[in-house]
């Protein structure tokens, strides 16, 4: 697991945690976004084109700029 992958996850929990529509925590929302924008902007991930996402699960994690985490069973 690299730092990315952990704030990706952070980001994740943070989203979890802001609530509802009814009752939000915007500290967590906010939580959330920050960390979120911390692994799209450290520039080792990207997108992949339609014509490869299609095909996904057939890359190895290791060649694959859209996995941030991934458990590779063998």
């Amino acid at each position: 697991a690299s730092k990315e992958a952990a704030q990706a996850m952070l980001s994740r929990i943070y989203l979890y945690m802001s609530g509802t529509y009814d009752s939000p925590n915007t500290e967590y929302a906010q939580l959330a976004v920050e960390y979120a924008d911390k692994v799209i902007n450290s520039g080792k991930y990207s997108l992949l084109p339609r014509d490869q996402f299609m095909i996904y699960n057939t890359f190895i994690p290791e060649n694959n700029a859209e996995t941030i985490f991934a458990i590779k069973r063998v």
